[in-house]
């Protein structure tokens, strides 16, 4: 994503998603992919306890 900054400079953004696991609170940040949306069940299990992971956030952090 490019975003425009001030005097015209463009800043590049890369998504990232927050996954949290409803069962046993467990956090996981990974990049943003298509079709994720807040407060949804992800696809992937937790790993640690084979819960739902639900999408808590949506962030971009800009390349220097």
């Amino acid at each position: 994503m490019i975003f425009g900054g001030k005097k015209g400079r463009h800043k590049t953004l890369i998504g990232y998603t927050i996954l949290i696991c409803t069962g046993c609170g467990a956090h996981q940040k990974r990049k943003f992919v298509d079709g994720d949306v807040i407060f949804a069940d992800a696809v992937d299990a937790c790993s640690l306890c084979n819960g739902t992971v639900r999408i808590e956030q949506i962030f971009g952090d800009a390349l220097e």
